[in-house]
C-alpha cells in the first residue's frame, strides 16, 4: 500500500518490516517441508509413495548429469504433486481469506443469515483428510488414444490446468490467490524440492507409523516439534 507518511520510510521500520518478511519466509518453508515428510512418513508403506519420489529423483538426477537446474526441479512432476497435497491436508493457516463486511447494511447469505457491518468473515481450510499424494498427476492420466507424456510435458500440464503447487484458485489457496497471492512461492517450492531431492539422493528414511498430533499455536497449527524421524546414509 502507497503512503506519502515520511515516516513509512524510515530505516527502523524498514528493517522491522523485513525482519518480519524474513521470519514469514524462513518458518513457513521449514512448517511446510517438514509436514511434507511427515506426511509421506506417516503414509501406508505398501503405498510406495517415498520410493516413487526416490526413483523420480534418481531418474532426474541421473538425466542431469547431477546438475538441478529450474529446467530440472520442473520435471518433478510427482514430488510437486505430493507437495500440494500436503499444503492441502496439512497446511498450518487453519483460517484463511479474512474479510471485512463492508456494507452497511451487512451481507446477507443465501440462508438468511445477515452478517453484520464491520464483522470479520473468514474461511477454515485446516481440512484433515487423507492424503493422496499423487492427485494432480492421476488427475491429468492421458486418454489410450494419446501419445505417452514425458515429465516435462506433465509439468506444463500441470502449470496450464491449474494444479501444480505455485498455482493458485479458489480450490487451492495454500499461497493466498490474487493480486495478494505470495510473490515468493515460486522460490520457495524449488527450496522445498531441492531439499527432498537432497535428502532422498542421500539418505534412507523410515517410515514413522501414525502421523504425530499437531498442536495448536493461536491461529496456527504446526507439526509435533518432539517428532523424529529415522535417516541412514546410503552407502
Amino acid at each position: 500500500m502507497r503512503s506519502s507518511d515520511p515516516r513509512e520510510r524510515t530505516s527502523e521500520l524498514i528493517a522491522k518490516r523485513t525482519m518480519t518478511t524474513n521470519f514469514a519466509a524462513i518458518h513457513t518453508t521449514t512448517l511446510t517441508s517438514t509436514n511434507l515428510l511427515i506426511d509421506l512418513l506417516s503414509s501406508d508403506q505398501k503405498l510406495g509413495f517415498v520410493d516413487a519420489l526416490d526413483s523420480e529423483i534418481e531418474a532426474i538426477d541421473k538425466t542431469n548429469g547431477g546438475s538441478w537446474s529450474k529446467s530440472a526441479l520442473a520435471e518433478m512432476t510427482r514430488t510437486d504433486s505430493a507437495l500440494r497435497e500436503s499444503m492441502r491436508v496439512s497446511g498450518f493457516v487453519i483460517f484463511g481469506v479474512q474479510r471485512k463486511v463492508v456494507a452497511k447494511e451487512g451481507v446477507t447469505l443465501p440462508d438468511g443469515t445477515n452478517i453484520p457491518y464491520s464483522n470479520i468473515i473468514t474461511v477454515p481450510r485446516g481440512v484433515r483428510i487423507t492424503m493422496k499424494p499423487f492427485t494432480s498427476i492421476l488427475s491429468t492420466s492421458r486418454k489410450d488414444d494419446e501419445p505417452a507424456r514425458n515429465d516435462k510435458d506433465l509439468a506444463k500440464i500441470l502449470d496450464g490446468k491449474n494444479m501444480s503447487s505455485v498455482s493458485t484458485g479458489s480450490h487451492f489457496m495454500q499461497f493466498g490467490h490474487g493480486k495478494r497471492s505470495s510473490p515468493g512461492r515460486f522460490f520457495a517450492v524449488q527450496e522445498i524440492k531441492l531439499m527432498m531431492a537432497y535428502m532422498l539422493l542421500n539418505y534412507d528414511i523410515k517410515y514413522i507409523g501414525a502421523r504425530p498430533e499437531r498442536k495448536w499455536m493461536g491461529t496456527l497449527v504446526v507439526p509435533d516439534t518432539s517428532a523424529t524421524i529415522l535417516v541412514k546414509r546410503k552407502s
